[in-house]
């Protein structure tokens, strides 16, 4: 054996390790003389695939060879661990023969010195000659058959149709006629198994689907197969390469297996498993490579495959696009279309044919007033190469006009021919966003036209309402008083009629907002009847409200709205009954953890409603009768806003009735509940034994006046009794005496008997029996009626009650019926407040004089010291000058406005005194977001005009002895 050196040929073997394949002799380097490293640092098969052959099956053997050699140096001497030369010793060859697949092979071992690194050379000799002619012919029709089955595949049109699953099964059967295997199946990698997609028996000529393998279950095979290797195993019983899984080899009856990986990218996605069954098998070279070669076939099948899901996404993407999609020559005069979506037909009627085969221009789809303006703006684009974005008209198959809008930008430009180039876009339908832009705009058109007449409308009716209720307070003559009130009825019904329009038109634009402020419900059902019971007193109507125990004292949200509700609904049970009651019932339904819902009802024995009306009650404009308008007035609106404001509230409203019977209108509202504040419970808590052990005798012929109070005295601990007529009424109290007891409060209705009730209670024996004369009566009479409180007075009276029936007044009169009634219980809301009396300086700012004279007389009612100015720089003025509590400025006035005044008032550079004096806007605007511009711009409050008494006090009242909450 010759001494090896660092040859050329011995470089080019180390890298290009294909060729340790074909030669008759050749010569391996492993260095470091480790085989792993050097088999790591191969990576491509099949040269991997040999040495892995050398090291499985003769490792022992190449490390005997390799220990036993003695180390050479390049130039030929030899070489001990030391790195010393020594010329006595003598080299020696070791040789020993294998046997590699078909190969039978001499192999020698040396070492040499290669980079400054010690490494074993390995000499491989052929020993098996040629072959004979009947194998080189074997070979040869091998190859000749292997050659023809790899053009076939690669003409098959199934193999880039992009249908993977039919690629497979023609790869597999190929694979199988060309190897001779019993079965091949083509399997694609998932992170979790192997996904079998197609498995061929040569045995039944038959496919089928193998279950998936589990990949967690043979992690060794999954590491080798993603390291990009062929397995080999030509006998799997004696298998050492994955040895966990021979039992399922022998479960299928595998005696040699050929898996070939299936790469995409430099990664590995599958592999094309061949099986044999029977004897031993030895894959030769040409196999492996045929293997390979099919496996390349699965790789350009599974990227059409992709290429086909790829096209069939951006398919549905634009067949659901909102519009169609079209690509054009720009340079043809009709814009000549290759391809439009048939999102074409759902926009114009037309089929994407018409265009493409010219059956029509794309001009004959625009139209006519347009086509020229998109014509300059297609060119005008072209000529600077930025997108056209156009918004034009088409012209529908049945005549109609749709809005579109269309986005294009130039793809293709032939450099040869610069007039050329093809263009792709969409066209999108936006008919209905242009409906909604152009309701948009007429509805803003129409706000701002009703927020203009609401401003001019109410500067004169503040003028209007305003005066003549000053006026009523002067001395008049009879008739004088009766025309001042015709003009006050009138004024306040015009007023009426300006909210219904602009509350339709907020709620209708959706500009409606809902306050969310606590209030006392009771005591707003309360004031709300007060003020209706007047009206229905001047028709002998009865007016009853019950308030059940457990209804809440205290809520949060919008109580303005709560009002407009049963005001509505109020007064058109006033206004259609003639004859007879109307009674108001309010209880809790149900409460949550934050929130409650009420339910209140408002029924009357007024003229009805037919059925057939009654679905059609709460739409606007509507009257249950086109006569109602004529007969009874009003604009059709009030059911129609108090529905959508009972909606806003989470809640629902209905209405039951008989014509000439009738009606019943209820609602129920959720309205959230305050986290604090339980002093009103506290209150009803000790009310509930106020009247504990105490009798009381209510006489009233209503029965609903009666329940109203049995309600309210029950709940207190009262014992009850009631008396429907004068007889029944004497006599209970004659019974209570003689009987050795008394009652302890007697309350008497006097609105229709008052002589009679006070001859029978004069004629009791009142100086001779002490019982009778510790009775203590309350006369009751309806709010409303003339009526001469000294000319009431019974024996023994103690103040009087006022119909409908009021807890609180109840009450009050409690206070002075039981003397430790005050120490039981502080209610401070019952008692003056001192404080009110106190004067305050107040500056009134508007440009109007007639407002600035019924402001100025309102505040001067109460005490209140008045200072007016006419614009917004003299208040600035009046600022600096003088301390002023509050200020009730206007919005719109010459020369500085209010919004530009309130801001100068709040900034550090305004000079004012106080520049957080509070500020109350006294305005004519009453339109949506309104409010919210007051307080944009300085403003701590916001009351509209025409300004009411209890307005202006209540502003007065919350912003009393406070600051600004704007520094």
């Amino acid at each position: 054996m010759k001494d090896i050196t660092i040859s050329e040929q011995l470089l080019q073997i180390i890298q290009e390790p294909l060729a340790i394949i074909n030669p008759q002799s050749c010569t391996l380097l492993f260095k470091n003389t480790a085989f792993d490293k050097w088999i790591q640092s191969i990576g491509e098969p099949p040269a991997a695939q040999f040495v892995q052959k050398i090291v499985g099956n003769n490792r022992e053997k190449l490390i005997h060879l390799i220990q036993n050699s003695q180390p050479i140096t390049p130039n030929n001497k030899r070489y001990n661990n030391s790195g010393n030369t020594n010329s006595k010793n003598k080299t020696e060859s070791n040789l020993s023969t294998f046997e590699l697949s078909q190969w039978e092979c001499n192999v020698s071992v040396s070492f040499v010195l290669w980079q400054n690194e010690r490494a074993a050379a390995l000499i491989f000799h052929n020993k098996t000659g040629d072959t004979s002619t009947s194998e080189n012919n074997k070979r040869n029709e091998f190859l000749h058959r292997q050659n023809q089955v790899l053009i076939e595949l690669s003409k098959d049109p199934i193999i880039t149709s992009g249908d993977f699953n039919e690629a497979a099964k023609r790869i597999a059967k190929a694979t199988a006629s060309i190897l001779e295997a019993t079965r091949v199946g083509v399997w694609l990698l998932n992170p979790d198994c192997l996904k079998n997609i197609a498995m061929y028996s040569s045995t039944t000529n038959e496919f089928s689907v193998d279950p998936p393998f589990n990949a967690y279950d043979y992690p060794s095979y999954i590491r080798l197969l993603k390291s990009e290797r062929s397995i080999s195993i030509p006998d799997t019983e004696t298998d050492t390469i994955l040895p966990g899984m021979a039992n399922g080899y022998a479960l299928g009856g595998i005696r040699a297996l050929l898996d070939t990986p299936i790469r995409v990218n430099g990664e590995v996605v599958g592999t094309v498993c061949t099986e044999h069954a029977g004897n031993p098998r030895k894959w030769t070279f040409e196999e492996t490579t045929f293997a390979a070669s099919v496996a390349d076939f699965c790789v350009i099948a599974l990227e059409a495959m992709k290429r086909r899901e790829s096209q069939r996404r951006m398919e549905t993407l634009i067949s659901n696009l909102p519009g169609m999609a079209f690509r054009c020559r720009n340079n043809s005069p009709d814009f000549t279309m290759e391809f439009v979506s048939d999102g074409l037909t759902t926009i114009t009627g037309y089929d994407p044919d018409d265009l493409v085969k010219n059956r029509m221009s794309f001009f004959d789809l625009v139209h006519p007033d347009d086509r020229e303006i998109l014509l300059a703006d297609n060119n005008s684009t072209l000529a600077v190469g930025r997108p056209l974005e156009a918004t034009y008209r088409f012209v529908h198959k049945d005549g109609s006009i749709r809005w579109v809008w269309e986005r294009s930008v130039v793809v293709e430009i032939d450099p040869n021919n610069p007039n050329f180039s093809v263009s792709e876009g969409f066209v999108t339908d936006i008919t209905e966003r242009r409906r909604l832009e152009d309701a948009e705009l007429a509805s803003q058109a129409k706000s701002e036209f009703l927020a203009n007449m609401s401003h001019e409308i109410r500067t004169p009716m503040n003028g209007v309402i305003g005066l003549t209720n000053l006026l009523a307070k002067t001395p008049l003559s009879p008739l004088q008083h009766q025309y001042v009130e015709t003009i006050q009825q009138s004024a306040t019904s015009l007023l009426s009629v300006i909210n219904d329009v602009l509350d339709f038109s907020k709620i209708e634009a959706k500009k409606l907002v809902l306050e969310h402020i606590e209030f006392e419900p009771g005591k707003l059902l309360e004031d709300i009847c007060d003020a209706i019971a007047i009206q229905a007193h001047s028709k002998q109507l009865m007016l009853t409200l019950i308030i059940d125990p457990t209804f809440p004292s205290v809520l949060i949200g919008d109580s303005v709205r709560v009002r407009q509700i049963l005001v509505n609904l109020l007064s058109n049970a006033v206004k259609f009954t003639s004859a007879g009651e109307i009674l108001v019932e309010a209880k809790l339904v149900s409460v949550e953890s934050d929130q409650c819902t009420i339910f209140i009802s408002v029924k009357d024995s007024g003229i009805g409603i037919p059925q057939e009306k009654l679905t059609s009650l709460f739409d606007p404009f509507s009257q249950a009768d086109t006569s109602t308008t004529r007969r009874y007035g009003g604009t059709g609106l009030g059911l129609s806003i108090s529905r959508q404001l009972v909606e806003m509230m989470h809640g629902q409203i209905q209405v039951e009735s008989q014509l000439g019977r009738g009606s019943t209108f209820m609602f129920s509202i959720t309205l959230e509940t305050p986290k604090t504040g339980v002093q009103d419970q506290i209150k009803t808590e000790n009310l509930s034994q106020v009247l504990a052990d105490r009798s009381v005798l209510v006489f009233d012929k209503h029965s609903l006046t009666r329940k109203s109070l049995e309600v309210i005295l029950k709940s207190w601990g009262a014992e009850l009794h009631e008396a429907e007529n004068l007889k029944s009424f004497v006599d209970l109290i004659q019974h209570r005496v003689d009987s050795g007891q008394t009652f302890d409060w007697v309350i008497v209705d006097i609105d229709d008997s008052f002589d009679e009730i006070k001859q029978a209670i004069s004629s009791f024996p009142n100086n001779d029996n002490e019982l009778y004369k510790s009775i203590r009566y309350t006369p009751m009479f309806s709010l409303g009626r003339a009526v001469d409180l000294e000319k009431t007075l019974l024996p023994n009276s103690i103040e009087f009650l006022t119909k409908p029936v009021r807890g609180s007044n109840v009450l009050s009169v409690l206070r002075k019926f039981i003397p430790d009634l005050q120490k039981q219980l502080s209610d401070s809301n019952e008692m003056l407040d001192e404080s009110e009396l106190t004067p305050l300086n107040i500056l009134l700012v508007d440009d109007v004089k007639v407002n600035i004279m019924v402001a100025s007389a309102l505040l001067t009612s109460f005490g209140h010291n008045v200072y007016s100015v006419m614009n917004g720089i003299d208040a600035l003025k009046a600022l600096r000058e003088q301390d002023f509590d509050m200020v009730f400025m206007d919005c719109q006035m010459p020369e500085m406005d209010g919004y530009q005044c309130a801001a100068l008032i709040r900034s550090a550079e305004s000079g004012v005194k106080d520049s957080r004096v509070p500020i109350i806007a006294m305005t004519a605007h009453a339109m949506s977001g309104d409010r919210e511009k007051c307080l944009e711009a300085g403003m701590d409050d916001y009351i509209s005009k025409p300004v009411s008494q209890e307005m202006v006090q209540a502003a007065v009242k919350r912003w009393k002895g406070k600051k600004s909450r704007i520094n």
